[in-house]
Parts: C-alpha cells; structure tokens; sequence
C-alpha cells in the first residue's frame, strides 16, 4: 500500500487519538467550585452530560513531543462526527489567555445537544457565541458544533467533516458574505440574516421565524462551488452537472468536462470530451394524448441554417444510432469517438426544465 502524505497524517492523527483518549479519560470530573464562577465554564457544565469537563492537573505532551502547560487546566473533550475523541480545549478559569487547543485532525468540535443523526447541526466558530445561541434555542432537534480552533481553515475543516449526513447550517450576516467564499462547495447551507442570528434570537425571534422572514436568504453552499474557467469564451447555457461531470455548452460544441474536485473550494481542470456542435434543448414534448414524450431539439448546420426537431424519447432506447443519424442528416456534427459521443443520449434525456416548459 502506497501511502500518500494526506493518508499519513490521518494514520498519524487516529494513532494520536487513541493514546489521547487514555490519558485524556484518566482526570477527574471538574467540580464547580474547581471553575471559580468562570461564565464559560458555568455554563458548559450546565449544558453538557455529567463528567463532560476535567480538571486537568499536568501538563500535556503532543504527538510531536511538545510540553503543552495544561496544568491547572479545565477540559473539554473534542470529538468528530463519529463521536470519537479527537483533542481537547483547555481552559483557565477567569483568564483571558486563549484557551489551548490540541487537536491534529483540525475538525474536531465541542458539541451541544444529542449528538443524532436526525438532527440538524448549526456549526459556530466562536464558543461564547454558540452556547448563547445554543441557550436561546435549547431545541432536541438541533446539535451545535463549535470550532475552538478560532482560525477559518479549522472552521472550514470541521464543516466539511460534519456535513455528511445530515442538514448543517452556517450562520452569517450579509456584512459576512466571505464565509460563502470560503465554504464554497461544502455539502452544507448558509443561513444569511441581516442581523446576527444571536441578536435576533435576544429579541424572542424563533429560529423557525428567522428561517421564515422574507430578509433571510438561504444558500445551499454546495452549488457556490467555483469551477475554473479552461476557455476565454462564456457558455451559452448553465452548465449541467451529470455523474462526475458536467456538459457545458459553448459557441462551438457541447463538451462533457470533468474536474478535481476532492477539495470543493480548490477545484482544478482536469479534463474535457467534445460530444457535438452546439445543440439545445428548448422544451419537452408530447402529444395530445399526453403520449410519445420527447425534447424539442435545436441547433444550426454549417451554413448556419437553424434546425428543430420534436425527437421522441424511445429513440434514446437500445443504441441511439437513429436518432444520431437523423441529426447528422441535418447538419449537426458529432464526434466519432464512441465513448464521447454517447454523453449526447444522457445530456438530451436529462437537461433540467425548472420552468416545465412544453411545446
């Protein structure tokens, strides 16, 4: 087995983890007097299951043999989407020292609330904010996850991580669109709002109410993705996504395109098939007895003549080649690669009509 450096640093973060875990579990419960009044603290271990904070009484050393001064510590165990350990937050009550982070992963979260994949998550990158938001909710149905890391590509690392399977939202105002930016791809939804969402929330705003206001704006992050343009020219349409590509459409062909897209916000140009001259599909089509379905097909010949034609869907059964060779008898060119040339079946089956247009 081959072992690239991304596979060596999970093995590297899931071998830390397990001796984390032992050495974590060894300390005692925090007692509240041991959190002298700290706010914070006060109200996480309120929030959270019994035992979920420990009074840390050494310090701590890392996977890369580095002293970390815990001592005198109180700590929260972070986890990852599977609910297992994968760092900890430690903090010194009423101190305005930055709590201490050790988490190799980057994703791991403090979690509020039932841990269910039923859930929704909210996810914050700010403690104090999110367990306020989190007290204003206190929804069974709801799970907040919260970045210690303070830095946007911890935040961004643990959305990524915890956005299979199930709805996460990211809350965010207007003024801080640049988190669309940065989240770009993730299989998450942005929840934008004039105010922040803790302010509304203040003022006895439902999150349902605040989902529902006509000032909210809801963006699904995964369609924000950015694709790097591999030509100068625009497309004639909107590119349609199909199977792990896309077809799109320009002034001289219709190209089925695919790219590296492991890491949605950094997506790269990876390769591109020509399937024909430009060809559209203008509508769906049947007749009177809401029988022989089929698309409305358009495009222009060489001499720029334009084409239309009502092709039925059956056409699309078995190997396609008369529907190929009528359209070719008008003028449509398509390339003789038999692997690209069969993307044309699936681009006129499936392109989209949000409209439900019909001729």
């Amino acid at each position: 087995m081959t072992t690239t450096p991304q596979t060596a640093a999970h093995e590297k973060a899931r071998a830390f983890s397990t001796g984390f875990t032992v050495v974590i579990n060894s300390f005692d419960a925090a007692t509240r007097q041991g959190l002298a009044d700290d706010p914070t603290l006060t109200k996480l271990i309120e929030l959270l299951p019994p035992d979920s904070l420990l009074s840390i009484t050494d310090n701590l050393t890392t996977d890369d043999a580095v002293l970390v001064p815990t001592a005198g510590t109180i700590a929260l165990r972070l986890t990852d989407k599977q609910g297992d350990i994968v760092g900890a937050v430690f903090y010194t009550p009423n101190s305005k020292a930055k709590p201490i982070v050790i988490d190799p992963t980057g994703y791991g979260a403090i979690v509020i609330g039932e841990p269910n994949k039923a859930n929704e998550i909210i996810a914050f990158d700010d403690a104090e904010y999110g367990i306020d938001a989190y007290q204003c909710m206190a929804d069974d149905k709801i799970t907040f996850i919260i970045s210690p890391q303070k830095t946007k590509q911890c935040f961004k690392k643990m959305v990524q991580h915890w956005s299979g399977g199930s709805l996460l939202t990211v809350p965010m105002t207007i003024d801080n669109k640049g988190m669309i930016n940065l989240l770009a791809g993730v299989n998450a939804r942005a929840l934008v709002t004039i105010a922040d969402i803790l302010t509304m929330l203040h003022a006895n705003n439902s999150y349902e109410a605040i989902l529902a206001a006509d000032e909210t704006q809801i963006i699904n992050l995964k369609d924000t993705a950015y694709y790097p343009e591999w030509r100068d020219d625009p497309q004639l349409n909107e590119p349609m996504i199909y199977a792990d590509g896309r077809f799109e459409l320009y002034h001289d062909g219709l190209f089925f395109v695919k790219y590296n897209d492991d890491d949605p916000a950094n997506i790269t140009f990876k390769f591109k098939a020509f399937v024909c001259s430009p060809i559209e599909i203008i509508a769906k089509t049947r007749d009177t007895s809401s029988g022989t379905w089929g698309r409305l097909l358009q495009w222009r010949d060489d001499d720029n003549i334009k084409h239309q034609w009502s092709m039925p869907l059956s056409l699309l059964q078995g190997d396609a080649k008369e529907y190929r060779k009528e359209l070719a008898s008008q003028g449509l060119n398509i390339t003789t690669n038999s692997k690209q040339r069969s993307y044309l079946d699936p681009y006129i089956k499936t392109t989209p009509f949000t409209n439900g247009r019909y001729a």
